[in-house]
Parts: C-alpha cells; sequence; structure tokens
C-alpha cells in the first residue's frame, strides 16, 4: 500500500489554479479590456476604459500579466503577442467569440452541475472554515517543513520552539513528534488557540506544548527560543514585518533560527502566476489584506534591517503553490 503522505496532492490546487485562470480571462473578455490595452495604460487608467475598481482591476491585471496575457512595464500594462493575435476583435484570429460562446456552456451547465446531482450540505461557520483551512498543511507542507528543519545544522539541539502564528499547531505537533524533548510555544489569535487546543489534546502532545494568544504585532512573544517558525502568518502583518522580527530576534536565544515560509510576489506584482490569482481571488471573496502579498526582497530587508545576521533564501513548492523560505540566524 502507498503511504498517504507519498501521494502528491499538487494536482488538485492545479486544477484550482486553472479554474482561477479561466474567471480571469472570462472577466477581461467580456468586459472588453483586451480591446483597450493595444496602448500600454496603468491600472487606473484601465479600470477607467472598463469604468471598473481600480483595485480591483490592478489585481486583475498583475494576474492576466503573469499569466502571460498582457505584458507590464514601468507600472504600465498592454496586450502581449498572444493576446493580440487571439483575442482581440479585429484580428483575423481572433478566438473570442467561440470561447465565450462555450464560456455560455460552463455557466449554464458545468458550474450547476454539483446542485443538479444532490444538493449542498450547510455552508460552516466562520470558525469551522479557519479549522478545516488549518488541517490542509498535513497533505504535504508539514512534512516538508519538518524535513527542512531536521536538515539545518543544529537543529536537533533545540530545545525550546515558537509556532508564531501557527494556526492549529500542525507544524509544531509534527516537530514535537519528530524531536521528543521539544517544548513547543503556540502564539496566535484567541479564536485560533481555542481551536488548537483541542487538536493538541487529541494528538497526545498537550504535555509539550505551551499555548500563548495575542497579536504578534502588539504583544510581547516571550524569550528564550532556539527556534522559531512563521509560516503562512505574516501577510496581515506586512507594514511591521520589521517590527515583528525585532520582536522574534530579542524572543530568539543567541545562535537561534528563525524560519520564514510564505508565498511572495514579483517587485511588480505580476507573477508568480498562482499568488497573482490567489490575491485576485481573495479581494474577490472579501478575505485580502489591504497589504497583500510580500514582494520579493521585502522580507529578507525587514529580516536584515531588524538585525538578523545572516539571511539564507530558499525556494520550494507546497500544494502547487511557489513558497520562498527565509532562514535567518540571531
Amino acid at each position: 500500500m502507498v503511504a498517504r503522505s507519498e501521494i502528491e496532492v499538487a494536482p488538485l490546487y492545479e486544477l484550482q489554479t486553472a479554474f482561477f485562470h479561466y474567471c480571469a480571462l472570462r472577466a477581461a473578455l467580456r468586459s472588453g479590456l483586451f480591446d483597450r490595452l493595444a496602448a500600454p495604460a496603468t491600472a487606473r487608467e484601465a479600470a477607467g476604459l472598463i469604468g471598473a475598481e481600480p483595485e480591483l482591476t490592478e489585481k486583475l491585471l498583475n494576474a492576466l500579466a503573469s499569466a502571460g496575457y498582457l505584458d507590464k512595464e514601468a507600472g504600465r500594462f498592454r496586450n502581449s503577442a498572444f493576446t493580440a493575435a487571439y483575442l482581440v476583435h479585429g484580428s483575423d484570429l481572433y478566438q473570442g467569440e467561440y470561447w465565450l460562446l462555450n464560456d455560455e456552456m460552463l455557466a449554464q451547465g458545468f458550474l450547476g452541475l454539483a446542485e443538479r446531482l444532490a444538493p449542498g450540505p450547510a455552508a460552516p461557520d466562520r470558525d469551522e472554515r479557519i479549522r478545516r483551512a488549518g488541517l490542509v498543511v498535513q497533505a504535504g507542507p508539514v512534512q516538508q517543513m519538518v524535513e527542512l528543519i531536521k536538515s539545518l545544522p543544529g537543529s536537533d539541539r533545540a530545545r525550546r520552539m515558537l509556532d508564531l502564528g501557527g494556526g492549529l499547531g500542525l507544524f509544531g505537533l509534527a516537530l514535537a513528534a519528530a524531536r521528543p524533548g521539544l517544548q513547543v510555544t503556540l502564539f496566535d489569535l484567541p479564536q485560533v488557540i481555542d481551536s488548537a487546543r483541542e487538536i493538541i489534546r487529541g494528538r497526545g502532545l498537550a504535555g509539550a506544548f505551551e499555548l500563548r494568544a495575542g497579536d504578534m504585532t502588539r504583544d510581547p512573544l516571550g524569550q528564550g527560543f532556539d527556534l522559531v517558525l512563521a509560516s503562512d502568518c505574516l501577510y496581515a502583518c506586512r507594514p511591521h514585518l520589521e517590527a515583528v522580527f525585532r520582536k522574534v530576534r530579542r524572543a530568539l536565544n543567541g545562535g537561534g533560527t528563525f524560519i520564514c515560509r510564505h508565498l511572495e510576489l514579483n517587485d511588480d506584482g505580476a507573477g508568480p502566476v498562482e499568488p497573482a490569482l490567489l490575491e485576485l481571488g481573495y479581494e474577490l471573496a472579501g478575505l485580502s489584506d489591504p497589504a497583500g502579498f510580500p514582494r520579493a526582497g521585502e522580507i529578507p530587508r525587514a529580516l536584515r534591517a531588524a538585525g538578523f545576521s545572516t539571511v539564507e533564501t530558499r525556494s520550494l513548492r507546497a500544494l502547487s503553490y511557489p513558497y520562498r523560505v527565509h532562514i535567518a540566524r540571531k
């Protein structure tokens, strides 16, 4: 029998990214956006041309540029060669009308397929959604990070770890199981800590955990840690990165290690395609943080400004998404 951890989950999330990609292209065609971008335009100018919200339009333009439909230079967008050939009215090779005809079949048929088969279950409340979303990291990312941390020089000597913004504590749980004797402090918002408590008890590792509720931008983090992990938790803290990193540095023992794992966008926001589409999706769902995903180089700059002596950056993919991992040492 194949172990569950050996079954690749990425195709599931690649399919979802492809749907996000489809919806972004659909919006551009239905709004006539491509017909108006033969000449370069800023996001605000493009929004004016189609009568849309500038902030939402900018996220759509960045997503389209990351997918190759637009070129972006110096903050201005214009059609790529592919788009000019196939997706602009008047081109001999125009495919837009046939594509939108098939889109009607999608809208009127496929999107209603699930409801025709069976009524959907009642939507879970917000706390249950947070709990379910937190469990997604069990499908690969947890073991990936455990192996990365175990490979770091001196990690076997770590005795105390801070799982900062650690959600349900799954990274800390995996590390505590892999390193008997490791004491983990899980730090997150009060409502998240309440959900984590029952999961940690259920895993039989409550004795290895201290649960601490707070806001990392305002509250102290504690001291005496050999290892601090922050994974997918700093997006809302983007305006306060340096201040948070100074707190992390104070919380670490001398020679301690801080591991920071997040999705990031390129300097201009137009890529990689997966986080660009996610940022657009979060905006549409009303879930986006005003600051958005950090840009490439932003986290290392803040780490150095906070006083970390060395910063190493690695790239890895998890659930089909391109993550950057920054390893900083005090």
